[in-house]
C-alpha cells in the first residue's frame, strides 16, 4: 500500500501529469433535487450555490461590454460558439445588468443584500452556454428551495432574481412558475412589500394578456393583486381594443421587464395595424407606416416574403413610390375584387393598370382592357408612376373598397362592368375545417373539481392534463327549455375568443328535449310528454328558441346534434310499446327541428347510435330508410331543408379505430365506428341522404372493457383522441367529443374505488379523474 496518500487514493502526478486535469463548471456539477441530487436542499449549499449564478450573470454581462451586444446575447439563450477566460468589470455594470436587482420603478433600490463580488480570479467557461446554463442553474436553486419548503428573505430575493433574468430573456418556462409559485405560495406565508407586489403581480398580467391572449384571467389576476400600473392598465385597453397606436406608445415608455413581455403581442398588433391600414388608406408614408407597426419596412418584408409557388400572389402588396409613399394595393379572388388606389395625381384617361402575370410585367390600356381583367383568376392594380420597388404581405387581406368604383365614375369615359353573380359555398364543405372548437365553459368549471382532487393527492401531473381537458372543446348540451339560455353563453364566449385569438369558431350544440325522451331506457326521459300536447310545445318552447338563439350569430359556425338515441330506438325498439308510441312524435320533431335550422352557417348532424346498435348488417339498410323518411318530412316544412349528416357514438364508448377488434363485436362490419360510418354510408347515398359523419370519441380512450357491446352505463373509460378534422376518410369530418366523461349515464354500471354512480346527468368526479388517468392517446400536460 506504499506511495498511495492518506486517503487510500494515488497521489496527483503535478505538473508532470500526462493528462490535464477535468475543469469542471461548479453550476453544472451540481444536478437536479427532483432527479436526486440532495446537495440543494441544504440551506447552506442554496445560498453558495446562489452566489455562483450572481458571479457568473456579472460576468456575462461584463464580458458582453456594450450594451447593444448585451441585448443582442440577452435575446438568445445560447451565444456563439467559442470560450474564453471573462474579465472582472472594470467598473460598475450598467443597463440591464444592474436591472436585476432594481425595481423597475427607482432602479436604484431593493438591491439584493450583500450583493456577492465578482472573483478577482478570471473563471474560465464556455461562453457558448452561458444563458443556457444559467437557466438551468436557477431551475436547480428553484427546486432545492421547493423542495426544502424554504421561505424566507434568501428564498424570496432568489426568486426575485431568477425572475427579472428569465423574463429579460423571455424564458418562459423559467419566469412564469417563478411567478405563479412566488405569488400563489412564498406571498402568503412572507408577504412581499407593496412595490414587489406591484412588480410580479404586474409582470403576471403581462404575461396573462400579451403571451397567453387571456385577458379575461389578466383581469383577474390584476383585481386579485390590485396592481394599479397605469401603464399595465394601457396596455389591457389596448389589446381589448386592438389599439395599436397606444400599444407602440407605452412599449417605448416601459422598462425593460415590461417591454420583452410586450413582445410577446407585437405580431399580432403589427397585423392588425397593417389590416388597418390596407382598409381606412389609400397611401401612407413610410415613416408612418413604421410607427404604427412597431417595425422597419425591411424587417416587414423580410417576414412576410412570399413563397416561391409560381402562382399570382395572394394577399396585400406595397410599393415604395418616388415619394417614400406605400401605395396599398389588391387583389382579385374567385369571389370579389380587393384593391385599393392613391387618392393624387391619377389621370384615369392617361393612366396604365400594372397587370402581373407571374413574373413579367405589361402595361394595359385601362380603357381597352379593364373590363377584361375585371374576370380574370388573379389580377393586381397599381395606378401610380415611378414605381422602384415592391413587395408582397401574403398573411393579409382587404376588405373591398369602393374606391376603383368611384374614380371611375369621375372618369371621362365610361367603363361597363358586367356584374359577376357571387359565388356560393361549395355544399361539400366541411364545417370543421380551420375552425377553433369552442370549449364548452360550464363543463370546464365541473372539471375545476376533477383538479383540486388531484391536487390534494400530490399528482400535478394529472391536474395539468385537467387543464388540457378544460381547454379542449366539447359540445353545449341543451337539454330543456331552462338551458336555452345555454346557447347565448356559448355565443358570447365563442365571439369573445373570436377577438381574442381571431381565429373563427365552431360552437358545437346538443338538442335533445323530444317528448317521451329515451323511450326504451327511461333515465334520461325530458320534460314534454306526447300525453300532454308535448309535440307542440317541443315546437314552439323549445326548438323555434333554439333557433331564433343560434340565428342571431351569424358571425358563429355551428354544428348540431339532433336528439341522440332517438331514431336509433325508432328503427330497432318498435317491440317496446312506448317507443312504437313515440315513433310518429320522434319523426316529426326531428323533422320539424331540421325544418328551423336552415341557415347557411349552420351544419345539423342526426344523431345514428352506434355501430353495435345500428351498424348490424341487417340494420343498415333500415336505418337509411328511416334516415330518409325523416328529411322528406322535414321539407315538408320547408322547401330544401337538407341535413350535414350523422352523429355516431354519442355517449357511447367504441373506438374510431378498433386496436385489436373487440371479440362481441362478432361478424358486424361495423367493428369500429370508421367502419360503421363506411357501412352506413353507400345506404344513404342509394337514399340520397347526405352521408357525412361526426364521431364522438370523448370517452373512447380505453377498449375493450365491456363483456357485451350493449352495456351503455359508466363504462370504464378514457378520453379519446382530440378533436380532430385528421380523420383518414373525407366521408367523417371530425372526431369530437360530445359527451365526454364527468356526468353520469345514471346510477348504474361499476364501481369506483366502492362508490356507485350517481343519477343522470349528475357529476360524478371519480368518472372523471378515471377518464384522465386512462386517455389515450395520453392527454398532455398544460402547466400554464
Amino acid at each position: 500500500m506504499s506511495g498511495r496518500g492518506d486517503s487510500g487514493a494515488r497521489a496527483y502526478s503535478g505538473g508532470w501529469g500526462r493528462l490535464k486535469p477535468v475543469t469542471l463548471d461548479p453550476l453544472e456539477a451540481v444536478g437536479l433535487p427532483s432527479k436526486g441530487d440532495n446537495r440543494l436542499l441544504n440551506f447552506k449549499t442554496q445560498e453558495n450555490y446562489y452566489t455562483k449564478i450572481v458571479d457568473r450573470y456579472m460576468s456575462f454581462c461584463s464580458d458582453a461590454g456594450r450594451s447593444d451586444e448585451l441585448l443582442r446575447r440577452m435575446s438568445q439563450l445560447s451565444v456563439q460558439s467559442g470560450g474564453g477566460r471573462l474579465p472582472p468589470p472594470a467598473k460598475p455594470l450598467k443597463g440591464l445588468a444592474s436591472s436585476i436587482y432594481a425595481t423597475p420603478d427607482t432602479k436604484t433600490t431593493n438591491a439584493l443584500p450583500q450583493l456577492p463580488s465578482i472573483p478577482k480570479k478570471p473563471v474560465e467557461f464556455d461562453s457558448s452556454k452561458d444563458l443556457s446554463v444559467l437557466t438551468m442553474s436557477m431551475r436547480k436553486l428553484r427546486e432545492g428551495i421547493v423542495a426544502s419548503k424554504r421561505i424566507d428573505e434568501f428564498s424570496t430575493q432568489a426568486y426575485i432574481f431568477c425572475i427579472r433574468l428569465s423574463i429579460l430573456i423571455k424564458h418562459m418556462e423559467s419566469y412564469h412558475p417563478a411567478l405563479l409559485h412566488l405569488l400563489h405560495r412564498m406571498h402568503t406565508v412572507r408577504p412581499l412589500s407593496r412595490l414587489d407586489l406591484q412588480e410580479f403581480a404586474g409582470y403576471l398580467v403581462l404575461d396573462l394578456a400579451c403571451r397567453q391572449q387571456d385577458l379575461a384571467q389578466a383581469h383577474v389576476v390584476r383585481i386579485r393583486y390590485g396592481v394599479k400600473d397605469t401603464k399595465i392598465l394601457a396596455v389591457l385597453d389596448a389589446l381589448a381594443h386592438d389599439n395599436y397606436y397606444v400599444f407602440w406608445q407605452v412599449k417605448r415608455s416601459v422598462d425593460g421587464h415590461k417591454a420583452k413581455l410586450m413582445e410577446y403581442a407585437e405580431e399580432g398588433i403589427r397585423l392588425h395595424a397593417l389590416k388597418c391600414l390596407g382598409r381606412s388608406y389609400f397611401t401612407v408614408s413610410l415613416k408612418f407606416l413604421e410607427q404604427v407597426t412597431g417595425s422597419t419596412w425591411d424587417a416587414l418584408v423580410k417576414e412576410n416574403r412570399p413563397c416561391d409557388t409560381g402562382n399570382a400572389p395572394v394577399g396585400i402588396a406595397m410599393a415604395t413610390t418616388a415619394g417614400s409613399q406605400i401605395v396599398l394595393w389588391g387583389y382579385r379572388t374567385d369571389t370579389k375584387l380587393e384593391v385599393s388606389l392613391p387618392r393624387r395625381n391619377i389621370k384615369l384617361g392617361e393612366a396604365l393598370v400594372s397587370h402581373q402575370t407571374g413574373t413579367e410585367y405589361r402595361e394595359v390600356s385601362l380603357r381597352d382592357n379593364f373590363r377584361d381583367m375585371i374576370h380574370s383568376q388573379s389580377i393586381g392594380f397599381l395606378l401610380s408612376f415611378e414605381i422602384h420597388t415592391w413587395e408582397y404581405f401574403p398573411s393579409l387581406k382587404m376588405l373591398p373598397s369602393v374606391a376603383l368604383l368611384s374614380l371611375l365614375a369621375a372618369a371621362p369615359f365610361t367603363v361597363v362592368a358586367t356584374p359577376t353573380t357571387p359565388t356560393t359555398p361549395p355544399k361539400d364543405v366541411n364545417p370543421f375545417l380551420g375552425k377553433n372548437y369552442y370549449a364548452n365553459s360550464h363543463y370546464s368549471k365541473e372539471l375545476d373539481q376533477t383538479k383540486v382532487a388531484f391536487l390534494k393527492k400530490g399528482d400535478l401531473l394529472n391536474a395539468a392534463r385537467v387543464t388540457t381537458v378544460q381547454r379542449t372543446g366539447t359540445f353545449v348540451w341543451v337539454s330543456n327549455v331552462a338551458g336555452l339560455s345555454g346557447i347565448d353563453t356559448a355565443i358570447a364566449e365563442a365571439r369573445a375568443e373570436l377577438r381574442r385569438t381571431r381565429k373563427q369558431q365552431i360552437v358545437q350544440l346538443v338538442l335533445y328535449d323530444l317528448p317521451d325522451r329515451d323511450c326504451s331506457a327511461g333515465d334520461s326521459a325530458g320534460e314534454f310528454s306526447s300525453a300532454n300536447g308535448g309535440l307542440q310545445r317541443y315546437k314552439t318552447e323549445f326548438v323555434d328558441k333554439f333557433a331564433k338563439a343560434v340565428s342571431s350569430a351569424p358571425d358563429l359556425t355551428f354544428a348540431i346534434v339532433l336528439e341522440p338515441d332517438s331514431l336509433g330506438n325508432v328503427i330497432t325498439n318498435q317491440g317496446i310499446p312506448f317507443c312504437a308510441t313515440a315513433t310518429p312524435i320522434y319523426e316529426e320533431g326531428i323533422a320539424y327541428a331540421i325544418s328551423k335550422l336552415q341557415f347557411p352557417n349552420v351544419s345539423l348532424y342526426i344523431d345514428a347510435a352506434h355501430g353495435g346498435w345500428l351498424g348490424w348488417a341487417d340494420n343498415l339498410p333500415l336505418a337509411a330508410a328511416e334516415f330518409s323518411k325523416v328529411l322528406k318530412l322535414a321539407q315538408t316544412f320547408k322547401k330544401g331543408a337538407t341535413i350535414r349528416g350523422f352523429a355516431t357514438d354519442v355517449s357511447n364508448f367504441n373506438p374510431y379505430i378498433a386496436n385489436p377488434r373487440a371479440n362481441y363485436t362478432e361478424w358486424s362490419p361495423s367493428y369500429d365506428e370508421k367502419n360503421y360510418a363506411l357501412s352506413l354510408a353507400p345506404f344513404l347515398q342509394n337514399a340520397s341522404v347526405p352521408h357525412h359523419f361526426i364521431i364522438d370519441v370523448g370517452r373512447s380512450g380505453l377498449q375493450n372493457q365491456r363483456e357485451e357491446w350493449g352495456d351503455w352505463c359508466n363504462v370504464k373509460a378514457g378520453y379519446g383522441e382530440r378533436p380532430t378534422t385528421d380523420t383518414g376518410t373525407d366521408i367523417v369530418d371530425s372526431l369530437v367529443w360530445v359527451k365526454p366523461a364527468g356526468e353520469s349515464d345514471g346510477a348504474c354500471g361499476p364501481l369506483i374505488d366502492g362508490e356507485g354512480a350517481p343519477g343522470a346527468g349528475q357529476w360524478w368526479d371519480k368518472y372523471a379523474q378515471q377518464a384522465v388517468k386512462f386517455a389515450n392517446p395520453p392527454l398532455a400536460p398544460t402547466w400554464w
